[in-house]
Formats: structure tokens, sequence, C-alpha cells
């Protein structure tokens, strides 16, 4: 009898604790994220809002960035941290206003580097097997010439500083030699503010003469070296000091094969795998169709019409070839 009342007891208690637990999530997602006054966002509403502006989009990518990264690793063929950032070096050095804003944003860069790590696992997968013959990549090295050349670019630390006293504290900062300060330690000087980091310019709302100054003292200094540029008063800004170290120099141009033979090959192997037919869309429908995911939210599964219809023309394809 005391057995049955306490697993009475239990099933009471469980049911207990369900409701508790829906009644708290109910009231919690009703809690507002703002008020103005009589008015308030709830984080239901900033939720629900989030989720039709982005939501087929981060959760479609979330599951394709899954199944990916699952088949890159039983594979063997999954990227590491040093790919990652190499790859994401290359693409600083090819064009840095693509991402250096998204690389200074500490919530853009966790995007950044996860997508990144997608792709290369995407093409190991596509590249895993394919072969490479020294004539065969020196002629496409020498046929896709433009797709390797890279801009002429300066890698700059930039410090803004209100007055001349500060400019000759971040000066003197940035010339130290041993230990050297690096921009982090010289964003948390008092008044100084380092681009990228505590700071930001609208480079469409800086003169064409100013520019101009800044790239020909750029290009008259030396790897290491620290100059002061005065930024002019315009409107309500007042005038200020930029603060440039010149950190590294890359010239205009197309880099020796031995210098970026990984990319290339890996650039020679992807257009090998699509002339088999074998592309990013196709394969990413391959692994869909091969996991083929089940949607437990019903709502959600329009998100997926896409993916599921490329699955299902794949397999009337493979069935087609069959026969």
């Amino acid at each position: 009898m005391n057995k049955f009342v306490g697993i009475g007891l239990g099933i009471v208690a469980a049911g207990s604790l369900a409701g508790n637990a829906l009644m708290f999530q109910r009231y919690s997602s009703a809690k507002p994220v703002v008020s103005m006054g009589s008015d308030a966002v709830s984080i239901k509403d900033f939720r629900d809002r989030l989720e039709v502006v982005s939501g087929k989009q981060v959760l479609t990518k979330m599951v394709l960035r899954s199944i990916v990264m699952t088949e890159a690793k039983a594979k063997g063929v999954a990227p590491t941290k040093a790919d990652v950032e190499a790859r994401i070096e290359l693409m600083k050095r090819a064009n840095v206003n693509g991402i250096a804003a998204a690389m200074n944003d500490p919530n853009q860069k966790y995007i950044v580097e996860e997508d990144v790590e997608t792709d290369i696992a995407l093409e190991n997968v596509i590249t895993n097997g394919v072969p490479v013959t020294e004539p065969a990549l020196l002629e496409f090295f020498r046929k896709n010439q433009k797709v390797f050349a890279l801009p002429d670019q300066a890698k700059t630390t930039i410090v803004l500083a209100q007055n001349k006293v500060d400019a000759t504290t971040a000066s003197r900062l940035m010339m130290q030699k041993t230990p050297r300060i690096d921009a982090s330690t010289i964003a948390r000087t008092p008044r100084l503010a380092v681009l990228g980091l505590t700071a930001s310019v609208d480079w469409n709302k800086i003169s064409p003469d100013f520019r101009q100054q800044l790239i020909a003292k750029v290009n008259a200094t030396p790897q290491g070296g620290v100059f002061q540029l005065d930024i002019p008063a315009k409107g309500k800004d007042k005038p200020g000091t930029m603060i440039v170290r010149l950190e590294a120099k890359g010239a205009a141009g197309v880099p020796p094969l031995a210098q970026i033979r990984p990319h290339v090959e890996r650039q020679f192997k992807l257009q090998q795998a699509a002339i088999q037919g074998r592309t990013k869309q196709v394969v990413l429908a391959e692994l869909y169709s091969a996991k083929h995911p089940t949607i437990e939210v019903s709502k959600y599964s329009p998100w997926f019409a896409e993916l599921e219809n490329a699955s299902a023309n794949l397999q009337k394809g493979v069935k087609t070839a069959n026969k």
C-alpha cells in the first residue's frame, strides 16, 4: 500500500514540477526586455521578431554546419584552428575592408570563424581524394593568375588622441620596442582610442585630401615606424591627432606558387571536383539527403523546403542513372 502511495505522490510531484516549469516559462517570456513608461518589449516579442527576421537563415545554417562537420570528422578531414586562422588571414590580405570590422566585434568574430570552419570542412569533403599532378597544377596557376593576385596593403595600428600631450604619450607607447606595447594595452590608456577596439572611423566622411596624406605617410614609413597626422576639425567634430604604427606591408601582385601552394592546390581540386559535378551546392544536397534531418517542430518545415527539393531532385537523378 505504501509503495503505491509513494508512486502516486511521485506522479503528483512530477506533474506539479512540470506545471511550475510551464508557468515559469510563460511568465519569464512575458518579462520585458525594455520598458518605455507603460509600454514594453517582452522577451517573447523580441524572440518572435528575431525568428521572423533571421530564424530561417540561422536554423538552416546550424543544421548544415552540423551535417558538414560530422562528415568531415568521419572522413578525418576536419579543419584545425590553424587552418581557420590561415584562411582568415588570407581573406584579410585579399580584402581587409570586407572582414576587418567583423573580426573586431567579438560576436561577429565568432560567427566568421564558425562560418570559415564550416566552409573549409565542406571543401575538404569535396576535395578528399582528388589527385594533383605537378604539371596540371602549374598550368592551372599560370592560367588563373588573376585569381591569386593580391592588392597593395598595409597593416597598421591607429590611435586617436584629442590633444598633443596625449598624442605624444601614444607615440611613446607605440615606439617602445622592448617590451612591445600591443593595441589592447594602448586602448586601456586614458584618453587614447584605438581604431577597431575602442573607436571607429567612417572613412567615407574623411576628406580625400586627408586620406591621400595618410596613404602617402604610410607608404613612406618603414615597417615598425610610427608617425602622427593632425585631423582637421569638421562641423561639430573637434580636431585631433591620428598616431599610426606600420605593422606590416604587402606589395600588390601574384605571390610565388611556393608561398601560396596550399591555397592554389585547394582551388585546383575544387575546380576538378566541379568538372565532375561535385560543386558545394550538390555535395550539400548529398549530405542533407544522406542524413535527412527530422524537423521536430512542424512550423519550421517550410524553412527546409529548398533543401528537401534539392535532396528529392538528387534522388531522382540517382534513380534515373541506375535505370
